[in-house]
């Protein structure tokens, strides 16, 4: 876990903290020498905590930095003059760099996906990525100096990557990808694989200096012994050479597509297209950057590199299971929000660097930023007049919205006349959001005389907030469909040209409009899942600018939001006063059934009316006021669910609890 601005009060040596001010993930190195104290894999993907750095820092040892996406960070190792003459000449940008026993490391920005170390790209140059690490400043080089900063963090950032150094990482050769594979064996199989890898380097005719150089490297980053090294190497590639190997299938690429990016690319079976690892969430390949991959690899392996030779290893690598995931693959845990600068736990507020493992594939607009969101509490001040129960409702709310839960199944309608804030309320929540909210037309809540396209309710897959505007008065709900997407039940629906699949939906219906739509049926579950939220104040000086400036507190307004989100799970929806109220009043007036048995029929348990006489009468009464009063039958549901039990003695049937009054309106 990231160690928070709040825990830092714990006194670690500047050397340490620094480090840990950086966001980097760090792990204790034997003093003088570069081999890691003990077991250091786990900090590949996750950083230690802070009651273990602490620990660490008691001891005078070296510091180790994990390389990738973990700390965000990639090096370039520059191990001689002559490299740092040659990167110089490309063009170093301003970055933070480290002055090394003999050498210079430079610091980039991680690109995201999976950049692997990379030994040998030019002559005394190396990648430190993924899966690798580098010794941080004010360490002991095993030649008796000191790693020192250069250009020190402070006065220097990290800047991204240069093109010519993006260039070279672009396509890995088979060299760098079996140093990889020596690289990150687990224990127990490191010479085995070592091997392995020294056999198929020589059986692809690889320069043998090369071979040894990368592979050796390699195999002191995994710690195996360099007399072992030595011995190994020579057996594997000895008979490596007596074994030439014939050219490769689309098969056997596959596989080594796979071992090269399966820490970085997945393949979605239901929307049928690659998603990529940014450092930060999987983004779909929109650009086929794994077809590129594929040819590149089948390039570099020997293959003849056509199109339909790399189309058939990209096939090949789709049902590997290693990439292949479903639409419910995604976004598994409700509570995991992602951010641009890492993931929100919301049960807690912890906030950590994103994690592969956690297969996340949103992220909002902003990061949550500290401080008191002081233009958006006053918006909120004056959009519902000072009435505190209903600001603390509305933050609520956005904080339930940022989780993929459903439990509450609740639609939130925002009704007023217009300029009134309330789309600039909601404006403003789909902006901090981001991915996790989308927009629907009206006509996907309201009802029609055809069903909506499946691929329409696909596309609502995996978003936390799905709102709609612009309600034009006498729509109808469309009842079913919203009790179907806010029941917290699966619904099945399929993007465009594939199968059908089903998913739960994790939305909030969060709808504004300046009319409420009709609701045929007042019953229980709709009196379960509407909240009518009242927004009616006008300001007294509009502000054309209003959602523009409350933008710019947009990390602060986040982490109000997340604050709202742990009020909710503590005390759950604390409905205000003027939400029940409106909501009730909402109700009385879509009631038509409800009304016409206060106005046509007595109530009383001696009471009861045969079903003809009631219906007729109805039936009247709902045509008189606009509407269609449907079938017996129907009126018949309505009845029971009232209350009104239907009695059959001998020949006659009858509701019983209620009679029909008189025509003229008093009783004879």
């Amino acid at each position: 876990m990231t160690v928070m601005p709040n825990e830092r009060e714990f006194a670690l040596p500047p050397r340490w903290q620094q480090l840990l001010d950086l966001g980097f993930s760090v792990f204790p190195v034997q003093r003088g020498d570069k081999k890691p104290l003990g077991k250091w894999k786990s900090y590949q993907t996750e950083p230690a905590d802070l009651a273990t750095v602490r620990q660490w820092a008691k001891s005078d040892a070296n510091i180790g930095i994990a390389t990738g996406a973990v700390s965000g960070l990639l090096v370039l190792d520059l191990d001689s003059d002559d490299a740092v003459k040659q990167a110089e000449a490309l063009g170093i940008p301003d970055t933070i760099t480290v002055r090394t026993g003999k050498g210079v490391h430079v610091y980039f920005q991680h690109p995201g996906g999976t950049i692997g170390n990379r030994a040998g790209i030019r002559p005394g140059v190396d990648i430190r990525g993924d899966g690798g690490y580098v010794v941080a400043p004010g360490s002991l080089h095993p030649s008796g100096s000191t790693y020192e900063w250069g250009n020190p963090p402070g006065l220097f950032n990290l800047a991204p990557v240069p093109a010519w150094l993006s260039d070279m990482l672009r396509t890995p050769t088979l060299v760098e990808y079996e140093a990889d594979k020596v690289r990150n064996a687990p224990a127990g199989t490191r010479n085995a694989q070592l091997n392995k890898s020294a056999f198929r380097l020589a059986q692809s005719h690889i320069d043998t200096v090369e071979a040894r150089r990368a592979l050796g490297d390699a195999a002191n980053d995994a710690g195996l012994d360099g007399d072992e090294t030595r011995d190994t190497l020579a057996s594997g590639l000895t008979a490596g050479r007596k074994k030439p190997k014939l050219d490769p299938s689309e098969d056997d690429i596959a596989l080594a597509f796979t071992a090269l990016h399966g820490n970085s690319l997945r393949f979605d079976h239901n929307a049928g297209s690659w998603f990529e690892w940014d450092s930060t969430r999987w983004r779909p390949d929109n650009c086929h950057r794994a077809f590129t991959y594929a040819r590149e690899m089948a390039r570099r392996h020997g293959a003849a590199g056509k199109a339909n030779f790399a189309g058939g290893v990209e096939r090949f690598a789709r049902a590997d299971p290693v990439h292949a995931v479903t639409a419910d693959g995604w976004d598994r845990d409700p509570y995991l929000l992602g951010t641009p600068g890492g993931t929100v736990d919301l049960r807690t507020g912890d906030y950590f660097p994103a994690r592969p493992a956690d297969m996340i594939t949103k992220q909002t607009g902003v990061e949550p930023e500290h401080g008191e969101p002081t233009l958006w509490l006053r918006f909120l001040d004056q959009a519902t007049a000072g009435d505190r129960d209903l600001m603390r409702f509305l933050q609520q709310m956005a904080g339930y919205c940022l989780t993929g839960l459903t439990n509450e199944h609740a639609l939130f309608f925002i009704y007023g006349p217009g300029g009134n804030g309330k789309s600039v309320f909601l404006n403003v929540l789909n902006h901090i959001m981001g991915d996790y909210a989308t927009t629907a037309g009206m006509d996907t809540f309201t009802a029609s005389k055809s069903d909506r396209h499946p691929t329409d309710l696909a596309m609502l897959n995996g978003a936390r907030m799905v709102s709609a505007s612009e309600t034009e008065e006498g729509r109808a709900w469309a009842e079913s469909r919203i009790k179907q997407l806010t029941g917290g039940d699966k619904i099945s629906a399929r993007f465009m040209r594939q199968d059908f699949f089903e998913f739960v939906p994790q939305f909030k219906l969060v709808i504004v409009g300046n009319h409420a739509p009709v609701l045929a049926n007042v019953d229980d579950a709709a009196r379960r899942r509407f909240n009518i939220v009242p927004f009616t104040q006008k300001p007294v000086q509009p502000d054309r600018m209003l959602e523009e400036k409350l933008k710019a507190e947009a990390g602060r307004i986040l982490a109000w939001a997340i604050a709202g989100c742990k009020d909710w799970q503590a005390n759950g929806l604390v409905r205000p006063e003027i939400v029940t109220a409106a909501t009730a009043d909402y109700f009385e007036d879509q009631d038509l059934f409800g009304q016409w048995i206060n106005d046509r029929c007595d109530r009383a348990p001696g009471n009861w009316e045969m079903p003809t006489p009631l219906y007729n009468d109805w039936a009247e009464y709902a045509r008189a006021a606009g509407d269609d009063p449907g079938t017996q039958r129907a009126m018949s549901s309505k009845l029971k669910r009232n209350g009104f039990q239907f009695r059959k003695s001998g020949s006659v049937r009858s509701y019983r609890g209620l009679a029909l009054r008189p025509k003229g309106g008093f009783h004879e």
